[in-house]
């Protein structure tokens, strides 16, 4: 497993692998940004060159770490390039600081929604170009942000204290109704367009749109399983009727429930204040917020395969 900077696997505690990504934390850290994700490949039209990518929070700023096996960059060389995520310029000239086979650059951490959507990064050289494959990185980072948010859940100090909610606690009414949500493309554009997702983090939920089929997505520590895990639940919208949903867990703490082709039942999950999940037993409240609003943008999205 390759880290950047000085941190070594022996640091590292593995959180879960998420399509191709692997979630790690670091030991006995009281950063609020204590995890990573990994995603290391061999490059089959590149004699199987390794490559990685590596990404993690820092305050306000995102750090990326791009791996290449074949690179051989002076430390701390100064480069800058111009940077693409798919066909999509980001950055006409990002900086980045080189060493060996890594170069690692800071970027606002306002491109996590760019890359969630993009398939691919690539600096452009004046000798050629550098691609480096991001594709499950929406589910990963999902993965990374319940890693950094539990990471007090369990301490291992010596002196126990009570944990840390990792997000809004829902006792038995829904928790305060804030959060946008924001809506992204899956895949990209033009051809690559898949879908899109409308999210919020602050409330946990998420709407997903992929051809003619909508699904919520529902995340939060208080649903205690794993990935791969096998559901059976029922949803409701303000205490309405019970509907039954079964899924199969994608990442961990999360449940999907795809949403019947009924126009009452996407009125109802619109229109409503809060939606009560029951899954295996486990009931939790959450509040909707403005779900309309990002019900319509999800359909603007999809009509125009472009966020709004």
């Amino acid at each position: 497993m390759i880290l950047p900077g000085a941190a070594s696997a022996a640091d590292r505690q593995a959180f879960e692998t998420v399509k191709g990504w692997e979630i790690e934390r670091t030991v006995g850290s009281t950063s609020p940004n204590a995890c990573l994700m990994s995603h290391t490949y061999k490059d089959k039209e590149d004699d199987n060159a390794v490559n990685a990518v590596i990404f993690a929070l820092n305050g306000s700023e995102a750090v990326l770490v791009l791996v290449y096996e074949k690179w051989g960059w002076d430390k701390d060389e100064k480069v800058k390039a111009p940077m693409f995520l798919d066909k999509n310029r980001y950055a006409a000239k990002s900086a980045w600081v080189g060493d060996a086979e890594t170069l690692t650059a800071a970027f606002p951490d306002s491109i996590v929604p760019n890359l969630m959507a993009a398939k691919t990064i690539v600096l452009q050289f004046d000798n050629g170009k550098a691609d480096f494959n991001i594709g499950g990185f929406a589910e990963g980072y999902e993965s990374l942000r319940r890693c950094n948010a539990t990471k007090v859940a369990a301490p291992m100090a010596a002196a126990p204290q009570s944990p840390v909610a990792p997000a809004p606690a829902p006792k038995a009414t829904a928790p305060a109704a804030t959060g946008a949500y924001s809506v992204m493309t899956i895949g990209g554009t033009g051809p690559d367009f898949v879908g899109c997702l409308a999210h919020s983090e602050s409330l946990g939920l998420g709407l997903v749109g992929v051809g003619q089929n909508l699904a919520l997505i529902a995340n939060t520590p208080k649903f205690p399983f794993d990935k791969g895990v096998a559901v059976q639940g029922t949803w409701a919208v303000d205490n309405g009727s019970a509907m039954p949903f079964t899924t199969k867990t994608d990442t961990a703490h999360t449940v999907t429930i795809d949403i019947p082709h009924d126009p009452a039942a996407v009125q109802s999950l619109t229109s409503g204040q809060s939606v009560t999940i029951q899954a295996n037993g486990t009931q939790v409240p959450f509040a909707l917020g403005p779900m309309k609003q990002a019900f319509a943008d999800l359909s603007t999205c999809m009509e125009t395969k472009k966020a709004p």
